[in-house]
């Protein structure tokens, strides 16, 4: 990962973008109908590969906790005191009845760099029928693979901000949070992890 990028084995690069979602069926009939025109008028407008993840997770509430026990303790006045008291044994009550999951959507942009073939001996020719070992030079560099990459981006964030959505490029270490996370699905989601504290970027 190199300033926000992934960068796969075969030189391929990817950039990851969070976005707001919406309940559609708040809306009016209207307001569906231009947005699921809009939507198709983005789509269509594409001439690359996007794909479209929904990551649920579930979170843990004791830092949220922590922070109102905190604020119960500084706060002056005895009814608010009461109240943050109250409503800490609220969150409780919720807690020991189920689990919290957060919903997050994003859309994962990708460029697909042109390849040139090398073979590895000079009688490569004859291993036509067996498993191939044939190594892969990118013709580009990665600043200019990026500057491509951009590009895609840039289009996928305007279409997506004309829905009405908001979209944030993820960060290097917002995307190793991302990755750390789909990887340890059995791992509730902290909201700071010890990789990234150890990390030096």
């Amino acid at each position: 990962i190199r300033e926000g990028v992934i960068i796969l084995k075969n030189g391929a690069l990817r950039q990851i973008i969070e976005v707001s979602g919406f309940n559609l069926f708040l809306k009016s009939e209207e307001e569906q109908s231009l947005i699921c025109q809009n939507f198709q008028e983005f789509l269509n407008s594409l001439d690359f590969s996007v794909q479209f993840l929904v990551h649920s997770r579930q979170i843990s509430l004791e830092n949220y906790l922590e922070k109102l026990k905190e604020k119960e303790k500084t706060e002056t006045s005895e009814l608010l005191k009461l109240q943050i008291r109250e409503y800490i044994e609220f969150i409780k009550s919720l807690v020991e009845k189920g689990v919290f999951y957060q919903k997050r959507f994003f859309v994962v942009v990708g460029y697909e760099p042109a390849l040139i073939k090398r073979k590895t001996g000079f009688l490569s020719f004859l291993n036509f029928f067996k498993p191939s070992k044939e190594k892969i030079t990118p013709l580009v560099s990665f600043e200019e693979k990026r500057g491509q990459l951009f590009q895609r981006v840039a289009l996928v964030k305007d279409g997506l901000e004309k829905i009405g959505l908001l979209v944030k490029v993820l960060e290097t270490k917002e995307v190793i949070e991302l990755l750390y996370n789909l990887y340890n699905p059995g791992v509730i989601e902290k909201p700071s992890l010890r990789i990234l504290r150890e990390i030096s970027l």
